[in-house]
């Protein structure tokens, strides 16, 4: 088992898929593009275009977190997506957040070094601001948590036990992490 820790986390209630459109905010290179309402940001299928004399379907080569990363920049101009998300409602802020892996040897093989798979991973947080009226609903509703890092952020969805001053989070899918 190791454990990763960090500043700063978000727990989102998770609705049901509905449809979304939104202008995105330029990160600063033209490469990079962030949805500006995180409500949102959480997204099933997208669809991103720039609107350089007429709208342009864009592919881009990765999106995370309501963030885009387009193949060559489209500074200056406007980015749309739209698609289907997964509205989020923030229901708490955390201060810190310890993330732990469990971690299992594979031995070696004719022709194969060891490796090491994953196995289940969780998280504590602490040092919370619940949003008021939503504690009663982290343990029931389906959540998405996110943990902040230097480089980004990890991000799940996952089940909740709340102890009171800490939440428990045992993640019921893989743990991504990308830019925030």
């Amino acid at each position: 088992m190791y454990e990763v820790s960090g500043f700063g986390g978000e727990v989102f209630l998770v609705a049901d898929p509905a449809p979304f459109a939104v202008y995105l905010d330029d990160c600063g290179d033209g490469w990079d593009w962030r949805c500006p309402d995180p409500s949102v940001s959480w997204w099933q299928t997208a669809a991103v275009e720039a609107l350089n004399g007429s709208w342009r379907l864009l592919e881009p080569e990765r999106v995370f977190a309501g963030r885009v990363s387009l193949p060559r920049s489209c500074g200056g101009l406007q980015v749309r997506a739209r698609g289907v998300c997964r509205p989020l409602t923030l229901a708490c802020r955390s201060e810190r957040w310890r993330l732990r892996v469990e971690a299992h040897l594979v031995p070696p093989s004719l022709g194969h070094a060891a490796s090491v798979k994953h196995g289940r991973m969780s998280a504590t947080l602490t040092g919370l601001d619940l949003q008021s009226g939503l504690r009663g609903f982290l343990a029931e509703a389906p959540t998405l948590v996110r943990l902040d890092t230097r480089a980004g952020c990890y991000q799940a969805v996952g089940e909740i036990s709340d102890n009171g001053d800490h939440l428990f989070v045992n993640f019921t899918e893989g743990v991504a992490h990308g830019p925030r």
